[in-house]
């Protein structure tokens, strides 16, 4: 017998979650505490302490770059510009590479490198580019870095949401995500050229704080590149994890922002990390004065 869901129901269903609001402390005070700018859905059955009435989730999210931080896929990068851009009369070598091409977006390398060219012709060159890169992909090229799909999975059962930001075309973004199996892993997928501005501005990691409904301050990024760290850095992030694939680990230490450093997901301490970035914003939430 289907039972019929009157307004009554709604009442008991309000009256239901504002007990809980009362009982769960963290959860009263972000009821009387507007300056805690700590979502709802992200409060309730937190580590923060024991709760029975929600699934674990966490207060913290997590934004990852793509290229070199989750796939593995500059060697391929360099590999394709090596074989591209010689034929329009620009040598690459690895130099060249890591200052010029190295987490860059087509728009910035292009525009530098081509000029004035037209929106047509801009799509025409990037497009062979990118599709060299796509079936090197596809072909089994690609691989993610180290511990990466099991670190991702850790990060899915601590209920610590993931989203991608990268400067890859869309095409290739998607090619890769799908190429490593990401999917079930990944919540949204964020890319610059669709923003007002790619890394190194802000916007890119902005918008992915936004698309999850979280502040930066609740954001832990994990890049690889100069850019990407800019771009995180600018945007406040709480954390930056600096995957050390391309840059070396006592260089990326002193990257402004950088709060951690890896050479892989592997690292024994990377877990503890995320721990305590989270009962750190689990006590902030505690200390905050009610108003």
């Amino acid at each position: 017998m289907k039972i019929p869901f009157h307004k009554t129901t709604h009442r008991s269903i309000l009256l239901f979650f504002i007990v809980i609001l009362m009982v769960n402390k963290p959860c009263a005070m972000l009821v009387k505490n507007w300056k805690a700018k700590i979502r709802l859905s992200s409060i309730l059955g937190s580590g923060c302490q024991p709760s029975f009435f929600f699934p674990k989730s966490s207060i913290i999210s997590t934004l990852f770059d793509l290229d070199g931080t989750i796939s593995d896929s500059d060697p391929i990068h360099f590999e394709v510009a090596q074989t591209f851009f010689p034929g329009y009369g620009i040598p690459v070598d690895h130099d060249f590479f890591m200052k010029n091409i190295h987490g860059r977006s087509n728009v910035d390398v292009f525009g530098k490198f081509f000029g004035n060219i037209s929106p047509e012709k801009f799509h025409e060159i990037t497009e062979q580019k990118e599709q060299i890169f796509r079936r090197k992909c596809q072909e089994g090229g690609l691989k993610p870095v180290h511990g990466c799909i099991d670190f991702l999975a850790w990060l899915k059962d601590e209920g610590i949401r993931v989203a991608v930001v990268t400067n890859a075309p869309r095409a290739n973004a998607e090619c890769m995500i799908d190429a490593l199996g990401l999917r079930s892993y990944i919540e949204d997928l964020i890319i610059g050229d669709e923003c007002a501005r790619g890394k190194p501005a802000p916007d890119p990691y902005l918008e992915g704080a936004r698309r999850l409904g979280v502040e930066m301050d609740q954001v832990i990024v994990f890049e690889d590149s100069a850019t990407g760290i800019q771009s995180a850095n600018t945007a406040k992030a709480k954390g930056i994890v600096g995957v050390c694939t391309t840059i070396q680990k006592d260089i990326m230490a002193k990257k402004d922002g950088v709060t951690y450093t890896i050479h892989d997901y592997e690292d024994t301490g990377l877990k503890e990390y995320i721990q305590n970035q989270r009962n750190l914003m689990c006590s902030s939430v505690d200390r905050a004065p009610a108003t």
